[in-house]
């Protein structure tokens, strides 16, 4: 069945003859239309008011009055329901007033002209569907985020829609009959130039990213498309241009990119931190051993320094990096702010010499945030070092203090950080400053200005890492000449600070007679720890892996009072060890070894919390006090 125009509703006929609304309604019935007849003015305001028509078709006398009512009364409450004004009259003067008046179109009455009413009917559903398609699309355009806008084969702008607006900053006045050129920086005219020409060839251009400018000057990533727009004939008449402002979205894909660079070298440092950590213990045991047999005035004693002091260097190096991946475990606990800050301050005047003068403003009144009181310390240290190098005939350094709220906007453009109150540590230099360039690698480990041999290039990415491990960020602002501003910020905590008991001294004697069982499948490091126990008065029985550390256990008739182990290695780790040797000798305590970071040892689940633990590299004295303090722990 055909449908009815106007989305089902019927038609209306308002006709002041009798025989002439009866032709009108067969025709129309036969055409499997709805209709509704009546013949006076206010019987069809009546229906009108209170039903919904989706056509209307007057006479133009009624026996009432005019028709003008019945159509301004259609126009006004259904302003695209169409209406017809049939006349009797070929006059011009009617025919002006009826379109003047709201009407759609108008009908001189012939002999047959009732015949005409279905195919004009149809003609209006088609128009009516046109123009809602019409209005609808209109009414998108309006609505859009997008910025939509059509361009003149010259390049002149000829439509704005409310997006343009917004995202340009100009009016509509403003731009409209303008060369769209000034919306291009100069190093884009080219774009244009070949968006005309494809255009005119009646091609569309080819979507791109790129850069346009707003009206105050300023420039912004764009993603756009543009097409033909042809007339019915085929031909081009213009451009239909869609510009999408992606600057958010290109921040996150570089935020993106750099968590993902991030993380790949975590992986990395974490890879390596095994056996670089090995290697770094047998060079600091080794060397600290070679160091207690020489005297103060050998010769060699200042090369054995030499060596350890490398040792040291290279460890903190490790830490450094394991500090910007996130993977080390951190002990955080709530500290003030301001109390921190305060206590550095003679530290932070040694390090950045008197040719640097340092001020601090604490303006922040609840400085408390939940940290790691070394890491924290750790990134005040790196920023301030970093500020002094940045001014090298000395300068200014302010640390500041100060509570912000960060909304949902600013999270949303920042993964990782979420919505709430944060406390700021701002490090603000007189120094040097730094281009564009130069921040988007600022965090990047490795990455240096300074020359060679005279940074690693891991003081910032260290920064980096503490601060995202604690769910904050870390801002930039600097130009060249002009200084730089590094602005910590971090999660506020509303709970007290925290006071905690200083920990006990290290136990004063360090040797033993106790029996201790070593699993390491590292040679060096199995040689090394065996013979810094044995010299300390220990009984020291050697396993290469698990296995045979359980096989020395079945044939040893005597206590067990210590198990150092590895935590992995290659035929059963130590974890596994220490279950088989806790049913067989329940008396025996466990120190776990690793050069692994502490990350993959905890949080991966490998150990739990609490458990004795001495992370590679190590000294020899730290060994043998780990080694009593477990020992007299099981006395007690």
């Amino acid at each position: 069945m055909t449908p009815d125009i106007g989305d089902g509703h019927p038609i209306l006929i308002v006709a002041g003859d009798d025989a002439h609304a009866e032709l009108a309604r067969t025709a129309l019935t036969r055409a499997r239309r709805v209709v509704r007849a009546v013949r006076r003015v206010d019987e069809a305001l009546r229906l009108i008011s209170s039903e919904r028509f989706g056509l209307a078709i007057l006479d133009h006398r009624l026996e009432d009055g005019d028709a003008w009512p019945v159509v301004e009364a259609a126009r006004a409450l259904s302003p695209r329901i169409p209406v017809i004004v049939v006349t009797a009259m070929g006059d011009e003067l009617v025919a002006t007033e009826a379109l003047h008046r709201g009407a759609s179109a108008y009908l001189i009455k012939t002999g047959s002209y009732w015949e005409r009413l279905p195919e004009l009917v149809e003609r209006f559903a088609r128009e009516g569907a046109l123009a809602n398609e019409n209005a609808l699309l209109a009414s998108v355009v309006q609505h859009s985020d997008d910025a939509i806008l059509a361009g003149s084969l010259g390049g002149e702008v000829m439509s704005w829609n409310p997006a343009a607006a917004r995202m340009f900053g100009y009016e509509p006045s403003e731009i409209v009959g303008r060369p769209a050129a000034l919306l291009f920086p100069a190093e884009r005219a080219e774009e244009l130039a070949e968006s005309l020409r494809l255009l005119a060839a009646g091609e569309p251009s080819p979507a791109r990213q790129t850069v346009r400018l707003r009206k105050d000057g300023t420039r912004f990533e764009t993603s756009e498309t543009i097409s033909p727009i042809r007339n019915a004939e085929g031909a081009v008449t213009g451009a239909a241009i869609v510009i999408r402002d992606i600057t958010a979205q290109k921040s996150l894909e570089a935020q993106l990119r750099q968590a993902q660079k991030m993380e790949a070298v975590g992986r990395l440092a974490g890879g390596v931190a095994h056996d670089f950590n090995n290697v770094l213990t047998v060079i600091t045991g080794y060397g600290e051993m070679l160091g207690h047999k020489l005297g103060e005035r050998d010769p060699l004693r200042n090369e054995v320094t030499e060596i350890l002091r490398a040792a040291e260097r290279a460890t903190r190096i490790t830490e450094q990096l394991l500090a910007f991946s996130r993977k080390r475990v951190s002990d955080p606990q709530v500290v003030g702010l301001n109390d921190v800050i305060r206590e550095m301050g003679s530290l932070l005047r040694r390090l950045l010499g008197e040719d640097v003068e340092l001020m601090t403003v604490l303006e922040a009144t609840s400085d408390r945030v939940k940290v790691d009181p070394g890491q924290i310390e750790q990134v005040v240290v790196n920023l301030a070092v970093n500020a002094r190098d940045a001014m090298p005939d000395g300068g200014d350094l302010t640390i500041s203090t100060r509570n912000v709220e960060l909304d949902r906007d600013y999270a949303r453009h920042h993964p990782g950080v979420l919505a709430g109150p944060y406390v700021t540590i701002a490090v603000r230099d007189t120094g040097t400053g730094m281009d564009a360039g130069t921040i988007a690698q600022v965090f990047e480990p490795f990455f240096t200005t300074k020359g060679v041999g005279k940074g690693t290039g891991l003081g910032l990415s260290t920064v980096h890492g503490i601060v995202t491990q604690n769910g904050g960020l870390v801002a930039v602002e600097s130009e060249p000449g002009r200084g730089a501003t590094f602005t910590v910020y971090l999660p506020r905590e509303e709970a007290p600070v925290e006071v905690r008991a200083a920990a006990a001294s290290a136990a004063a004697r360090t040797g033993g007679s106790e029996t201790i069982l070593l699993a390491e499948d590292d040679p060096s490091i199995r040689a090394l720890v065996r013979r810094v126990l044995a010299a300390s008065g220990y009984t020291v029985l050697e396993a290469r892996d698990g296995r045979e550390a359980l096989s020395a256990c079945e044939g040893h008739p005597g206590a067990i009072h210590l198990l150092i182990t590895d935590v992995v290695m290659q035929t059963m780790g130590g974890p596994d060890v220490a279950r088989e040797l806790a049913i067989k000798r329940p008396d025996t305590r466990v120190l776990y070894m690793s050069g692994h970071s502490d990350e993959a040892i905890f949080r991966q689940g490998r150990l739990p919390r609490g458990t004795g633990y001495l992370a590679k590299p190590f000294t020899t004295d730290h060994l043998l006090r780990r080694v009593r303090e477990i020992l007299d722990a099981a006395r007690t």
